[in-house]
């Protein structure tokens, strides 16, 4: 009698250690979703781009690249700036938010321990795809302003584009690159 009872465990551990692997890859290979939020349907409507403009932008793209998927997925409305925060691992994470109305859009990447090469390519990068075909006339030689941040031990660099009062900052922590921010408000 104690055979079957064998057989049956067996077969269980066998099926759990083909099967798990398979779900956790199907889990891994789809998009995080958001809560739903509520809304009226323009602002449903601009809220579910721009969760899918960030879940395509290069920074979520480094962080999944980095980090595999979020921990978390957020949307939130207040006072008229639609937001959606990706939580990933370590302290890093994604802040988009857009205000349609003021033609407001400000992407903030949170990734510890980047390299200043590897920050500026990625807001390099990130102005080209927000700002298609040629970017928002950011002048990527010399930074409109380097000085301390806002917090005790951080420096902060901001460069200006000349178009829709664009820029790009990269505040540092030490000598390590931890938040990137590209800004528009035309």
């Amino acid at each position: 009698m104690a055979r079957p009872v064998l057989i049956g465990r067996h077969a269980l551990a066998v099926a759990a250690f083909v099967l798990f692997p398979l779900l956790l890859f199907a889990a891994d290979s789809e998009q995080t979703k958001c809560a739903p939020l509520q809304a009226s349907q323009a602002n449903l409507t601009a809220a579910q781009k721009l969760e899918q403009q960030s879940a395509r932008s290069a920074f979520y793209r480094e962080l999944a690249r980095r980090y595999g998927r979020p921990l978390s997925c957020s949307l939130n409305l207040e006072a008229g700036n639609i937001s959606v925060t990706y939580t990933f691992r370590h302290h890093a994470g994604l802040v988009a938010t857009t205000n349609p109305s003021i033609e407001f859009s400000d992407q903030t990447l949170v990734l510890p321990g980047m390299s200043v090469e590897k920050a500026t390519d990625l807001l390099k990068g990130a102005e080209k795809e927000s700002y298609t075909p040629h970017g928002c006339g950011i002048s990527w030689d010399k930074p409109d302003s380097d000085g301390p941040g806002a917090k005790a031990g951080t420096r902060e660099v901001v460069y200006r584009g000349d178009t829709c009062n664009c820029q790009a900052r990269l505040l540092y922590e030490k000598n390590s690159v931890v938040m990137l921010i590209l800004r528009s408000s035309c």
